[in-house]
């Protein structure tokens, strides 16, 4: 399954994902899909991740003054 708005950038030995939409709750389930199979991918191809030195940055409009609280998870460990 591919979503619309959500884009990999892969340089060396790092990997930058923007997931997009407008509506929270369809954000978060992307997220939630999108990380599940980098959790596969990254198994299967033996790579490691390093939690402590991943990060979640949340953009959204200034009109926005309640952005959302997003729960992003990388092999049952919460991403800062």
């Amino acid at each position: 399954m591919i979503f619309q708005g959500v884009n990999f950038v892969l340089y060396a030995y790092d990997t930058s994902i923007l997931v997009v939409d407008k509506e929270e709750e369809m954000l978060q389930h992307k997220i939630a899909f999108v990380m599940q199979q980098l959790e596969i991918c990254f198994h299967k191809t033996d790579l490691i991740v390093n939690i402590e030195n991943t990060l979640a940055i949340l953009l959204h409009s200034h009109h926005n003054r309640h952005p959302c609280k997003l729960h992003i998870k990388f092999n049952r460990n919460e991403i800062a």
